[in-house]
């Protein structure tokens, strides 16, 4: 897999990904490995070679937003595995959204 070209993200995107990455550090590097581990398993090639850098930072803050609203709700779970949760969630509703759309 081919590493997502930062140019094609806006200004503004790399803004709110910068400071996403300061204020919530240790989720953020869990849902940059979570989301990388999931594409990395999805099945269909055609499914990765879609991937661009704005969906890919779709994906991470999706995850993260996700995160922040559940993880009240399961506080003897580890923050990797909350994050996993969440990832796995945001990566199937991708793929299943992209078949619809087929």
């Amino acid at each position: 897999m081919d590493a997502p070209d930062a140019y094609d993200l806006s200004s503004d995107q790399i803004d709110k990904l910068i400071k996403v990455a300061i204020e919530k550090g240790n989720e953020f590097s869990e849902s940059f490995k979570a989301i990388i581990y999931y594409l990395l398993n999805i099945e269909s090639s055609d499914d990765i070679d879609k991937l661009n850098a704005k969906l890919f930072v779709n994906l991470m803050l999706e995850t993260i937003n996700l995160h922040d609203e559940v993880k009240g709700r399961f506080t003897n779970v580890s923050l990797q595995d909350n994050i996993r949760l969440a990832a796995q969630q945001v990566v199937e509703s991708y793929k299943n959204l992209d078949k619809m759309q087929e």
